[in-house]
């Protein structure tokens, strides 16, 4: 079992519990996702930082953004929005799953503070899971 957090997140992997080997959380909020799950948040979050970075130098000081992503979790049914809302220098993370028939949906995020360090975490996590 691989588990990391810090300050407002909290990330667990741990292979031998099928269907829900991900466990992702934040301030107040934890939830269990499956591996398909947990690799498409990680490819629509790392896609709206990526697109981020390469808007931040075109921003004013002051001025904000709302980047926003919505595809499939890979899994039959899934559905995935996320969005990325900030300035040049901080950013927040929010996101809705919205699984197939018969499973569960989740809608949450990180704040300010947490986002960062959580993406960072959840990209090493999920990149190096055995």
């Amino acid at each position: 079992m691989l588990e990391r957090e810090s300050e407002g997140w909290r990330l667990a992997w741990d292979g031998q519990r099928d269907p829900f080997p991900l466990l992702i959380g934040g301030e107040d909020w934890a939830s269990e996702l499956t591996a398909a799950e947990g690799h498409a948040l990680l490819k629509a979050m790392e896609a709206l930082r990526e697109e981020h970075r390469k808007l931040t130098s075109s921003l004013m000081e002051e001025e904000t953004i709302c980047l926003e992503f919505q595809g499939s979790t890979g899994e039959q049914g899934g559905d995935l929005w996320v969005a990325l809302e900030g300035d040049r220098q901080d950013w927040t993370l929010r996101f809705v799953l919205q699984p197939g028939p018969g499973k569960r949906g989740l809608e949450a995020g990180w704040s300010r503070e947490a986002t960062a360090g959580f993406l960072q975490a959840y990209s090493a996590l999920l990149h190096s899971e055995p």
